[in-house]
């Protein structure tokens, strides 16, 4: 397995291609998600409380959110706390919401791939601000998914995290030379 290479704010890793710097302006899904855990985050916590986020409010983001859950008293193979899909809208791929639903993260990614992951949840973790990423992946040989996100920390009455994130998708078919 490939571990990431740095190429400036990209990193490249086993077909993908990640980029974690904040554009100057969001895809509008994204920024309405944004906009919304900004306006629900109150300012002397370090975490959105999940119990103020309320999927509801956005009901046109809705097939694009996604929810990544600490599971209490479970711990990956390093002794983190288990992180597991919790809940995939309708617009995740159907085969991956098969696979991945209601599983952990550490069973469905590539061992690599499942290590820079967490290093991400881990970062949120610590700091409680929400991660950026854009990446692309080849999927075959004419064609290229890529996708951007948002992911917000937020604090349930339990005390673990949930990771809440808004997708957006794009498909582009490569050319023949």
């Amino acid at each position: 397995m490939s571990k990431m290479e740095p190429t400036g704010l990209l990193f490249k890793h086993q077909g993908f291609l990640w980029n974690e710097s904040w554009p100057a302006r969001l895809p509008d899904k994204l920024q309405t998600f944004h906009a919304y855990c900004q306006a629900k985050r109150r300012s002397d916590q370090k975490y959105l409380l999940r119990r103020d986020f309320d999927p509801l409010d956005l009901p046109k983001l809705m097939a694009n959110l996604q929810i990544v859950e600490e599971v209490e008293g479970q711990k990956d193979r390093q002794g983190r706390r288990q992180l597991r899909w919790r809940l995939m809208g309708t617009a995740f791929n159907p085969e991956f919401q098969r696979r991945a639903k209601g599983r952990s993260l550490e069973d469905v990614l590539a061992p690599g791939l499942y290590r820079e992951v967490v290093a991400i949840y881990d970062r949120m973790r610590k700091d409680g601000q929400p991660h950026y990423l854009q990446a692309s992946q080849q999927m075959t040989e004419n064609n290229l998914y890529s996708y951007e996100r948002i992911i917000c920390p937020t604090l349930t009455e339990q005390g673990t995290l949930q990771f809440i994130g808004c997708w957006q998708w794009n498909r582009d078919f490569l050319a023949h030379d």
